[in-house]
């Protein structure tokens, strides 16, 4: 069944990250209040931008999947963000909301929600001490 095929796919990605995962041509969509939000277009997009200010901005960061809903192409995940920040070591604990969509077994599309003022707390707080 393509859903849970497809589930498998989303699981694997959250517990590796693993980059043969995702589809040349994949449409990467993060809220724009997200520290490294915005659309990042292409694989080479989402490997060589995003993923690199995510480890400059980030100690440590892990998206934790709770509930995985599967419907043909689409996957929908419910989960929690837990890291933090390089700079000031302060913690992020946020949720998000994750769709994912998928064409032939590789990651096509990511559309994500997140609660942003939880992010940006943490990182005001970077910003005061830096002051």
């Amino acid at each position: 069944m393509i859903a849970d095929r497809n589930r498998a796919v989303i699981r694997r990605w959250y517990a590796t990250r693993d980059p043969s995962l995702l589809d040349e041509a994949v449409n990467w969509s993060l809220a724009r209040s997200f520290p490294v939000g915005g659309r990042y277009l292409g694989k080479r997009a989402v490997l060589g931008l995003w993923w690199p200010r995510m480890e400059a901005l980030f100690a440590a960061w892990s998206a934790i999947p709770e509930q995985v809903i599967a419907a043909e192409d689409a996957v929908v995940v419910l989960g929690r963000y837990e890291g933090r920040l390089r700079a000031s070591g302060a913690p992020v604990d946020a949720p998000f909301v994750h769709v994912w969509q998928l064409r032939d077994g590789l990651i096509s599309a990511l559309a994500q929600q997140t609660d942003t003022l939880l992010i940006a707390r943490a990182m005001d707080q970077l910003l005061r001490r830096a002051a």
